[in-house]
């Protein structure tokens, strides 16, 4: 056992690092090259992914029941508000307009009018209530007269007295005859306009959305009016369709400008605003980004995934986007000046650790960092850096803190 330790100890010494020199000096200047700590103007952005949809989507079904008669429109095709899509065979409703119109009229003959009276009417002018207004005047009058004669009987005076409270109940049932004529006429009038409007929504039109305004105010005052694109025609000529339940019979959307409903995390509520402006690509078109703006920020964030949603609307005039195709956003939220940034070969990561070294006359210092928005360029730097400073872009191989250098 004793002769094994000469062994040990010059395994052990041949395994010790080599000394740098024997006599302690420095080792040479590590070679590098360095960049300066360049200040810049920062665009903040945050990137969103969604789904395009319509600015206005909406199903259109039927207002009447019947079979169709014709259909105008196909997929794809461009319609502007109230222009007809659909017709509806109209026959059972015309003959309901002219069942009504024909009793309207037989009430109004009933009291003597040929169209229906427009604000208050006085009945007084109904013949029925004329005749028994004369009965009551006439009544009135031979019973004053039978008052100032002297040969007139009690009984004559009774009998004259009874038929003027006759003649005065006939009037008042003429006047509420009249009433409820004239009641049962504008009755009828209601029945004749409703079906006189079911008549008309045989004819089945694009809808003339109450978006307008707010159409306006995305694309401006000299904006082409809102119109409809038929994203799916689901019915044909001779179906039969129903207001209940319901048949649908064409999914419209607006495509002249699409919204994009994005979801973000919690830590950028303080960093997007209504206004906004948002670049948008999708992958028809590579490389191409499409101008957009925040329009609608919701107030809740959702509890569990801790994120809260943005719409951002796209002008589309030229029809290239399409709803439901993939889209990313990003929103443009603020521009910070004098940011430090350098380029990326200065950025030295080892064990998890980002560092930068910093020259100091003829060291170079280890300075600890974190890493904010990258160009292909120039990166971002967080942390704290002298005004001024110089950094290298290479020999980190040898490099350490404090470590004497040469710039090459």
């Amino acid at each position: 056992m004793k002769r094994r330790w000469p062994i040990l100890l010059l395994l052990i010494v041949g395994c010790k690092p080599p000394t740098t020199s024997s006599t302690g000096a420095e080792p040479p200047p590590v070679p590098v090259t360095v960049a300066d700590v360049q200040p810049r103007t920062v665009q903040r952005t945050i990137t969103a992914t969604g789904t395009l949809a319509g600015f206005d989507e909406v199903m259109l079904t039927p207002k009447v029941d019947g079979r169709i008669k014709a259909v105008m429109v196909d997929a794809g095709d461009i319609v502007m508000p109230g222009q007809i899509l659909l017709q509806t065979d109209p026959t059972d409703y015309m003959l309901a307009v002219n069942d009504a119109r024909r009793a309207l009229e037989a009430e109004l003959a009933s009291i003597d009018l040929s169209a229906l009276p427009i604000g208050e009417f006085d009945v007084e002018v109904v013949p029925l209530v004329r005749k028994a207004e004369a009965s009551r005047v006439n009544a009135e009058r031979h019973y004053d007269r039978m008052k100032i004669l002297t040969g007139a009987s009690r009984t004559e005076l009774d009998l004259a007295e009874t038929e003027l409270k006759v003649a005065e109940a006939s009037k008042r049932d003429a006047v509420t005859t009249a009433k409820a004529k004239l009641a049962a006429s504008k009755w009828r009038k209601a029945v004749l306009d409703t079906t006189e409007q079911r008549l008309r929504d045989c004819d089945l039109h694009a809808p003339d959305p109450i978006e307008s305004m707010a159409w306006a105010a995305v694309l401006g005052p000299h904006a082409a009016p809102l119109r409809y694109t038929v994203a799916q025609r689901l019915t044909s000529v001779g179906d039969m369709i129903r207001s209940m339940p319901v048949t649908n019979v064409f999914k419209m959307v607006v495509t002249q400008c699409l919204k994009l409903r994005a979801t973000l995390p919690e830590k950028y509520t303080a960093d997007v605003a209504i206004g906004q402006t948002v670049e948008v690509n999708v992958e028809a078109y590579h490389g191409i980004a499409f101008p957009g703006r925040v329009t609608r920020i919701h107030p809740v964030v959702d509890a569990v995934s801790r994120t809260f949603q943005v719409e951002i609307q796209i002008p589309n005039m030229a029809g290239k986007l399409r709803p439901g195709s993939f889209a990313r956003a990003t929103i443009l939220t603020r521009t910070d000046t004098a940011i430090p940034t350098v380029p990326p070969q200065a950025i030295h990561t080892f064990a998890g650790i980002t560092k930068v070294f910093v020259i100091d006359g003829d060291r170079a210092k280890a300075t600890t960092i974190d890493v904010g928005h990258r160009e292909t360029d120039w990166v971002e730097l967080i942390g704290k850096l002298p005004p001024g400073a110089k950094v290298a872009t290479s020999g980190f191989s040898q490099l350490a803190d404090g470590s004497r250098i040469r710039i090459r």
